[in-house]
């Protein structure tokens, strides 16, 4: 945004001035304006995206005790066979 905004500024404004260097000058003024007001916006909306209470944790899944100590290593299973 800053490269366009500067020139842009700048160049209007020396048609009127006699002095570039000030020109140029209030052209980087007028850039730093709209930087500095498209970041307080996106600080704003920022703010007011983030939500203010923790995100609720989801209870773990229930699992059958049949089933609890299947498929881990080391555990036998009620249903294999050991030699």
């Amino acid at each position: 945004m800053d490269a366009t905004v500067a020139p842009t500024s700048a160049s209007r404004l020396s048609a009127r001035v006699p002095c570039r260097g000030a020109a140029l000058t209030h052209g980087f003024g007028i850039a730093f304006y709209a930087l500095a007001a498209a970041t307080a916006l996106g600080a704003l909306l920022a703010a007011l995206m983030i939500e203010s209470r923790p995100a609720k944790a989801e209870p773990a899944p229930q699992v059958d005790a049949s089933c609890a100590g299947a498929g881990v290593r080391g555990t036998p299973s009620s249903g294999s066979r050991d030699s």
